[in-house]
């Protein structure tokens, strides 16, 4: 719990953090019993929506969220700083040696009719895929961009997180999120390679059930679903693989790959897990 605003008599801004990187996941609420040192304040609002409180003696106590923004104890209501804009951003698919990315933003405004500094950050979840996170913006212009390049020895997914503050009182903020699916150089090569012998995995990308469908019978084979780590998560031997149901529930975000060794030779695909 840090002080942005030290009380004035009328105002104390105050901002709940946590070390967690998914605000979606790690987002319970924390009591936090405060001393208003005299201060008669009647109005609590975190991120511009107004908290439920109790006062007991000199003491205020509420509901917060860590990282759901900045925390405003007012005496009167205060004016409202509506959350700036960013227009959504689409995912993105590339391999590990593709080199500098830019990612362009559009959408950018304080909200409104308001005039407000704005700064715009980037983070990847997963800072061991994505590296040298660049942005390029200047206040207030309605488009922006930023750059970062994906680890060339790795693969796998991860969410950049793009947030967009205003400098409002409480400060205020607007976060558009997207994934970032990097495949192993290698792999695609295998799978360009035996992609005539015609086997498709849908859906793809998947979070639980997933289809392995063959355009004609592959016999005597043996299937295994690997990691991009090289983990194998399922394998089995089969006399004739046409149409196998795999249910990958559970299973850690990141890109996988199905391979199948038989008479006809070796076939590698890649499964997305979300």
């Amino acid at each position: 719990l840090s002080e942005i605003q030290a009380p004035n008599g009328t105002l104390w801004v105050v901002n709940l953090t946590d070390t967690l990187t998914n605000n979606a996941l790690y987002n319970q609420p924390l009591t936090l019993k405060l001393k208003m040192n005299s201060v008669a304040y009647d109005h609590v609002t975190q991120n511009g929506n107004a908290l439920t409180y109790t006062t007991s003696g000199d003491t205020i106590m509420f509901n917060a969220i860590p990282d759901g923004g900045q925390i405003a104890l007012s005496v009167g209501a205060l004016s409202v700083n509506l959350s700036p804009t960013l227009n959504a951003l689409s995912n993105l698919s590339i391999t590990q040696l593709a080199g500098t990315q830019t990612v362009n933003l559009s959408g950018i405004s304080a909200g409104g009719s308001e005039t407000q500094n704005l700064t715009v950050t980037a983070v990847a979840y997963n800072s061991n895929l994505i590296k040298n996170i660049a942005v390029n913006y200047t206040s207030a212009n309605a488009s922006g961009s930023f750059t970062f390049d994906p680890n060339a020895s790795a693969s796998g997914v991860t969410t950049i997180v793009v947030r967009v503050t205003d400098d409002g009182v409480p400060a205020n903020y607007v976060e558009q999120s997207f994934t970032v699916s990097i495949s192993s150089v290698t792999a695609i090569q295998n799978e360009s390679k035996f992609s005539s012998l015609g086997l498709t995995v849908s859906p793809n990308p998947t979070s639980g059930a997933v289809t392995i469908q063959a355009t004609e019978p592959i016999n005597n084979a043996s299937l295994t679903v690997e990691s991009s780590s090289g983990s194998i998560i399922y394998e089995n031997i089969f006399s004739t693989v046409e149409n196998i149901q795999l249910d990958l529930s559970g299973k850690r975000p990141g890109v996988y790959f199905v391979r199948i060794k038989s008479d006809q030779g070796l076939i590698v695909k890649k499964i997305i897990v979300m």
